[in-house]
């Protein structure tokens, strides 16, 4: 699996700082859409040089501040500017879920949101494709009736176009170029004069990012106390004189939780009709597990959200197969080995 990492390197401090209360509450990262095979199929009739998998993960991540204070830049780069990209063409094909750096803008007219604070519903897609309604961590979908897109309409305090320095060949990777980690240094994409969110919680997008592997990253990012019009530099690790640093500055990759079946044993032989009590032990090394589903021969039996994690099958004559699937926090999900059980009529 393609794993994608973000690591901006230091760039240029633009306004000098001082000793004051931190503006950054936090980089929030949201999980926008997970891709199903109509998506890749689409991306395929329209010449995708990397195949869109299915269950691909959308990320967005926000930049999350006090009020009275504004974004500034992020020591990175850019790929592209959605906020040029017209709501004609935002609506085409899988343009919605494109990887780029951005200043807040997705599309002319509209700046990122949380789903969860979009107002508006949603643009559509002319295709009628970007439809699948995971649920969970992935919130509401963001096609249909009840859909949510995360995008609301700008304005000159929430989008500027970005000034990028340091462009490179590096950001290829965000352009269908299969790769690992993005390093920018002394580069930047800055959005001068500063911007604020366009809710209440004061969140500006700086990035959307779609990958079939594991997301992590590593941000240095610049506020503006606007009553000051003082800068506060935020970094990852090792700040230095009055720079800044914040935990949500780095995130590492989730682990998916572990799962296995403790009881039928595998090749047991069962009676007809007995009441089979299938228990599994699952674990997560970075979060918690929030359920374990059972399956026999892949149709769901039960859901267990609490350890010990258990459910009950009636036992009908014939091989079956037997999984558990833990699923995260964080929306990972595992399937234990399969557990072989032969279901037989009595005997005298």
């Amino acid at each position: 699996m393609k794993t994608k990492s973000l690591i901006l390197g230091l760039g240029m401090l633009c306004l000098n700082a001082a000793s004051y209360a931190q503006g950054l509450t936090g980089i929030v990262v949201e999980k926008y859409y997970l891709t199903n095979a109509a998506d890749g199929a689409n991306a395929l009739a329209n010449s995708a040089s990397t195949t869109l998998n299915t269950g691909t993960t959308v990320y967005r991540v926000y930049v999350d501040m006090a009020a009275g204070y504004k974004f500034s830049q992020i020591y990175g780069n850019v790929s592209l500017n959605p906020g040029t990209i017209s709501i004609v063409n935002v609506k085409k094909n899988t343009a919605m879920i494109d990887s780029y750096f951005t200043t807040g803008g997705t599309a002319t007219g509209k700046v990122g949101v949380p789903k969860t604070e979009d107002t508006d519903g949603t643009l559509g897609n002319t295709q009628n494709i970007l439809a699948n309604n995971a649920g969970g961590c992935f919130g509401l979908p963001i096609m249909g009736t009840s859909g949510q897109d995360g995008m609301v309409a700008s304005s000159t305090a929430t989008y500027v176009v970005p000034n990028a320095l340091g462009l490179g060949s590096i950001l290829d990777v965000l352009d269908q170029t299969v790769g690992n980690s993005i390093t920018i240094t002394n580069g930047s994409i800055a959005a001068l004069g500063g911007i604020v969110g366009a809710t209440t919680s004061n969140m500006v997008l700086v990035g959307q990012f779609t990958t079939n592997g594991n997301f992590s990253f590593e941000l240095n990012v610049q506020l503006v106390n606007i009553a000051t019009g003082l800068a506060e530099n935020y970094v990852a690790s090792n700040p230095t004189g009055s720079e800044l640093t914040h935990a949500s500055l780095i995130l590492t990759a989730n682990t998916a939780p572990t799962v296995s079946i403790t009881a039928p044993a595998n090749n047991a032989n069962i009676i007809t009709g007995t009441a089979v009590s299938i228990t599994a032990n699952a674990a997560d090394a970075n979060g918690t597990v929030s359920q374990v589903e059972f399956f026999v021969d892949g149709t769901s039996i039960g859901v267990d959200a609490t350890s010990p994690y258990a459910a009950s099958y009636t036992a009908a004559v014939g091989s079956h197969n037997i999984t558990a699937q833990a699923k995260d926090n964080d929306c990972a999900v595992t399937t234990s080995s399969t557990v072989a059980i032969t279901v037989a009529n009595n005997q005298a």
